[in-house]
């Protein structure tokens, strides 16, 4: 089942002629879109849970790292959440990478509008983020 906040979504999206996936499961939709920056390439997923305007946006794998560098990244990625609005930096564990969350409030008036601000917003604040990423990985 595609979800309200979904297919609002996907006709921003179809307006602005941007590509995009959409996927269905029992529990979710998820509308799926790659953004290339200056600095790398992100598959960007607004998830919908239900037919409210609350939608999870989620960037995983935004860099990976050695397993070795874990304790380097934690302490940037807890800068870079001290610095940055908007975005919550992780690392992920399991994938030994940093992932990039978003959580849209549920009053949300125009989660279509918000999502089309976020394809902006977010890969912006990853390239800026990501020098220093890089140089703490492998530097």
């Amino acid at each position: 089942m595609v979800y309200q906040a979904t297919q609002t979504i996907s006709e921003r999206f179809e307006e602005a002629s941007l590509r995009y996936e959409i996927h269905e499961t029992e529990h979710f939709s998820l509308l799926e879109c790659t953004m290339v920056t200056r600095h790398t390439t992100l598959v960007m997923r607004f998830l919908s849970s239900d037919d409210s305007n609350g939608v999870n946006l989620r960037v995983s794998r935004a860099v990976r790292f050695p397993q070795a560098k874990r304790a380097e990244v934690l302490r940037l990625v807890n800068a870079l959440n001290c610095e940055f609005r908007f975005v919550k930096f992780v690392v992920n564990d399991a994938e030994h990478s940093v992932d990039v969350l978003y959580d849209f409030p549920r009053s949300t008036a125009d989660a279509g509008e918000t999502a089309m601000e976020l394809i902006g917003r977010v890969p912006d604040i990853v390239d800026e983020a990501y020098p220093r990423l890089m140089r703490t990985i492998w530097g």
